[in-house]
């Protein structure tokens, strides 16, 4: 069926405003889940640099129209929001068609955005097949109809949970699922923060996890005042926070945030850190460590990884307890084996690749550097044939820094 605006458009002049609007809403209404032909149409007309006025006025009154939100739930299958989806979850299927509104938020966002700006559906609607306006967005990845969403929905929305299914899925709410981005998240709870009921006691543990990939020492504060401590221990996590923020730029803030509440950190952070060559993060938490085992097995982890920032990881790491590392000679072996064959590794997978020359190199200057620090803090260490494997491996350099530390049997 073709589209009678266009005709009617070119014409405009002296056309009676009630024609134009029949034929503006029976465009959009003229396939049953409606006409994005229509609806696209219509948000190019309003885009133009200069709308005819009659045309914008007819469009926009239509699209605003409680006659024509009416007709859209009804012949859509839409509901306005989660309690009127769970009574009608009887007549709702998974793999129902999509309406018009539901389909554009993946296909077309100019086009969803027209109906939820001029309220022609709801922010808070669910679809034929029981999901959320929102949670079709999530699923799309649709970055901006998620936040455009959480924008004009009601606080009492944000609460409600994402699509109508089963129990444990339910389970996830708006306010829940906000907790995956900082910018949701902060969308929400500027929202819900006023609020008598604010849905902080809704978030368990994999939602404060998630907090916790953003946290900083301001929103901690906020929370807290508004009764949700982020560090507090719980069955599930009995140290929550500490290893998400070592991945942060800035780790310390809300290191010292955490023990300033009086909460402690986790055994292996610092190997933690080490594996994932955060230095300012190991830099923290060495200054809180004592334990000479923690210390060692940090040690090894740094000393296996090739990456630039271990290097300084561990000389850190060796620079404590000197007098312990010099004790300790079958360490200072181990560290030395893992230093060559995590190089070693690495560059038996990477060499017969031209563009992995300069990378190759920057990895054995590190491990040269890691044999050096040790050499600078123990003196000689028996390399236990390590620098065979580093010649068989063509690392020159590190086979002849691990001969200068090499020790006689």
């Amino acid at each position: 069926m073709s589209l009678q605006s266009p005709s009617l458009f070119a014409g405009i002049e002296g056309l009676p405003l009630g024609l134009i609007q029949s034929a503006i809403e029976s465009d959009i209404l003229s396939k049953p889940l409606g006409s994005h032909e229509a609806l696209h149409f219509f948000f190019k007309e309003l885009r133009k640099e200069s709308p005819h006025p009659l045309i914008e006025q007819a469009i926009k009154t239509v699209l605003e129209s409680p006659s024509l939100r009416q007709k859209i739930e009804v012949q859509w299958n839409l509901c306005h929001d989660y309690n009127h989806a769970k009574s009608r979850q009887h007549l709702m299927k998974e793999d129902a068609p999509y309406d018009l509104a539901s389909w554009s938020i993946e296909n077309c966002y100019p086009c969803f955005k027209l109906l939820l700006d001029h309220q022609t559906v709801q922010p808070s609607s669910f679809c034929q097949a029981g999901y959320s306006f929102f949670w079709l967005a999530v699923r799309s990845d649709q970055l901006d109809s998620m936040q455009h969403l959480l924008s004009l929905m009601e606080p009492k929305d944000l609460l409600s949970p994402v699509q109508t299914w089963d129990a444990d899925r339910e389970r996830c709410t708006i306010f829940q699922a906000s907790t995956w981005n900082r910018n949701w998240f902060r969308a929400c709870w500027t929202r819900l923060k006023p609020l008598p009921n604010n849905g902080l006691t809704s978030l368990g543990p994999d939602e404060i996890g998630n907090i916790w990939q953003f946290a900083n020492v301001e929103l901690a504060n906020e929370l807290l005042d508004s009764g949700l401590d982020l560090g507090k221990p719980h069955p599930k996590n009995a140290s929550p926070g500490w290893l998400e923020i070592v991945d942060q730029i800035d780790p310390q803030p809300m290191f010292d945030w955490l023990l300033s509440r009086g909460h402690r950190p986790p055994g292996k952070l610092l190997t933690y850190a080490a594996k994932y060559n955060d230095i300012l993060g190991a830099s923290w938490i060495m200054r809180y460590t004592e334990s000479y085992w923690e210390l060692s097995e940090a040690a090894l982890v740094a000393a296996e990884n090739t990456q630039n920032r271990s290097a300084e990881i561990l000389e850190m790491i060796l620079q404590t307890l000197t007098a312990k590392w010099k004790d300790n000679r079958t360490l200072s072996e181990n560290i030395v084996i893992k230093i060559v064959n995590g190089v070693c590794h690495e560059w038996g997978a990477m060499q017969s690749h031209d563009s992995f020359q300069e990378t190759l190199a920057e990895m054995e200057d590190t491990a040269v550097r890691k044999i050096q620090a040790l050499g600078e803090v123990v003196g000689n260490v028996r390399v236990l044939g390590m620098k065979i494997t580093a010649e068989d491996a063509g690392l020159h350099h590190l086979a002849t820094a691990l001969e200068k530390i090499d020790s006689p049997l």
